[in-house]
């Protein structure tokens, strides 16, 4: 598959061209950009949450409701683009994740529930080399290193940040929290 943006295989079979939104880069100028969401779908998104549903459960929940017209690319040890129901494996590898990426000015939304295994700075500085903010949504424990380290990850590239707290995560918070990012 090629790395630049190309027309892609919605959920019926149609080809489906990217949808693209307008905003305001750093300099003031409009450009177009390309929604993405990333999506970790590494082993610890199968923890439960308050509702009796795991973190992947809602997400799925919300990827097929919210996002259709989208892009969607799942990682953990691997890395792909997604067009069905996400399944948990793997570690977090968030630098193979950066690297899989198409080209191209991406309007680009992480989700996350925690720290990556790679090193924190080699994320950054891989983050920083894509060229657009990095927003993130994550979920999990306000407070802990795997939301301070996504607070270093969009500072640094000039994104936006949305914590969902694991114990009231439900799938209206995470999709508001996701469509925010993207608007």
């Amino acid at each position: 598959m090629s790395n630049e943006i190309q027309p892609f295989q919605g959920q019926n079979g149609l080809k489906i061209q990217s949808v693209t939104v307008q905003k305001l880069n750093k300099n003031g100028d409009l450009v177009e950009m390309i929604p993405v969401v990333l999506l970790d779908v590494s082993g610890s998104m199968d923890q439960e949450t308050r509702s009796g549903k795991s973190k992947i459960d809602i997400l799925n929940e919300v990827v097929k409701t919210n996002f259709n017209a989208i892009r969607k690319f799942a990682f953990s040890d691997q890395c792909f683009e997604t067009f069905g129901e996400l399944e948990t494996f793997g570690s977090t590898d968030l630098i193979r994740a950066f690297k899989y990426l198409p080209k191209g000015n991406l309007d680009l939304c992480l989700l996350s529930d925690g720290c990556p295994t790679n090193d924190e700075n080699d994320c950054i500085e891989a983050g920083k080399a894509l060229g657009y903010p990095v927003n993130v949504c994550y979920i999990g424990d306000p407070g802990d290193p795997g939301e301070q380290f996504m607070i270093k990850l969009a500072k640094a590239t000039g994104g936006k940040i949305i914590t969902i707290d694991l114990m009231n995560l439900t799938k209206k918070q995470l999709s508001e929290g996701m469509i925010k990012l993207l608007t």
